[in-house]
């Protein structure tokens, strides 16, 4: 597949899911989108506790696709709003953004060769 999906989990998600494993993966994009939205708009409106919450969300729904870079990034995030230490936050979310581009991309390039 590529650098940001491990593959032998989605392998294993294929077989287990079988003719539902698509859905799971767009229901991943549309969730992720969606996350991502708020991690922004939460940052813009200095809502810690919101972009806690959406760092967690986020995390959660990639680690369980196998984007364990973006799960990590988001485990970032979700430890500096929780700590409010958040002078390293705004480059975080950018490295969160081109992450997140970079899993959607593979996710999509995967669909469309299904």
């Amino acid at each position: 597949m590529g650098e940001h999906l491990d593959p032998e989990l989605l392998a294993e998600l294929e077989v287990i899911m079988e003719e539902e494993f698509p859905t799971l993966l767009e229901t991943f994009l549309a969730d992720a989108q969606k996350h991502y939205q708020q991690i922004g708009s939460t940052w813009r409106n200095d809502d810690l506790d919101g972009l806690r919450r959406s760092a967690h969300s986020l995390k959660g729904s990639s680690a369980n696709i196998g984007a364990g870079a973006l799960a990590e990034l988001c485990s970032t995030l979700e430890a500096q709003a929780h700590a409010r230490e958040t002078g390293s936050t705004e480059a975080c979310i950018r490295l969160l953004s081109r992450e997140l581009e970079a899993v959607c991309a593979e996710i999509r390039t995967r669909l469309t060769a299904a």
